[in-house]
């Protein structure tokens, strides 16, 4: 049952996120299956006229670009809006926490303190 949960959350988080996959997957899908061939394909050709040194250059930039493009693409889909809105919540509630001391006080709020009992009961 468990496996099956998690593949449960495996698909669900595979749905929500296959743009961000595909976009971030694609640019290295196309080095692989297209600018590598054509890499090796006029290597050769070009290194007999001198011209070797300037598409291994070429290929490198193509490479890093899309390396980064992809790196960048999946860094967005890790840190999300909600994962901002967790961490900004957190820094309101650190700097305001003078202003929830005053809840400490039980005495002041008894409705808190009946809370208190019930959640302590349970």
């Amino acid at each position: 049952m468990f496996r099956n949960l998690i593949n449960l959350a495996l698909l669900v988080w595979f749905r929500e996120n296959i743009k961000v996959i595909v976009k971030a997957s694609a640019p290295i899908l196309i080095i692989f299956f297209i600018f590598t061939p054509l890499y090796r394909l006029w290597d050769s050709k070009l290194s007999e006229l001198g011209y070797g040194l300037h598409l291994l250059s070429l290929y490198t930039i193509i490479y890093l670009i899309t390396f980064l493009y992809s790196f960048l693409t999946l860094k967005k889909m890790t840190t999300n809006n909600k994962n901002k809105e967790i961490r900004s919540l957190k820094k309101d509630i650190y700097e305001n926490s003078d202003r929830f001391d005053k809840f400490l006080d039980l005495e002041k709020y008894p409705k808190l303190e009946r809370k208190r009992d019930k959640i302590l009961k349970n």
